[in-house]
């Protein structure tokens, strides 16, 4: 960061120039990076606010989504191949088969006898080794990395 807070940086084309673009072309969105960084803190604050919001948005509209899709899994004959159709859209029910555990000792022993790990997903549980740190105990294999992350509050 520089000392003085109303020099611009250096102008360079970044990653954020194509995601503005991207914006303005499918939703309609007019994002302009300003130069002063002062005034980037607002936009950065800006476009958090917007985000949220259509964030929240989307939240409603995919439970919408998950009510219909429910509606339609209850009341179309499963048996019905061809589903159902509207002036824009076609619904179809499909069947496909999902991994569900029944009993996880027995999947546990045999990837500890096969070494079978790529059955299941590779990551951490945050909260259960936090909670370890925090009681001074130590996790075998597990280290740390300081995140850097951006707080912007409302002034």
């Amino acid at each position: 960061m520089r000392k003085d807070s109303n020099v611009p940086p250096k102008p360079k084309i970044n990653h954020i120039d194509k995601l503005t673009t991207q914006l303005a072309a499918e939703v309609g969105l007019l994002v302009v990076l300003p130069a002063l960084p002062a005034a980037r803190v607002d936009l950065r604050y800006a476009v958090e606010r917007q985000r949220l919001a259509v964030q929240k948005c989307a939240e409603a509209l995919k439970e919408i989504e998950t009510e219909l899709n429910n509606w339609f899994i209850e009341n179309l004959p499963k048996e019905q191949s061809s589903g159902l159709a509207g002036q824009q859209a076609r619904i179809q029910l499909k069947t496909k088969i999902m991994p569900q555990v029944e009993d996880w000792n027995k999947l546990y022993k045999h990837i500890q006898k096969t070494g079978e790990f790529e059955l299941l997903q590779r990551r951490l549980g945050d909260g259960a080794i936090k909670e370890r740190w925090e009681a001074k105990k130590d996790v075998p294999g597990v280290g740390h990395f300081n995140a850097i992350t951006v707080s912007c509050t409302k002034l």
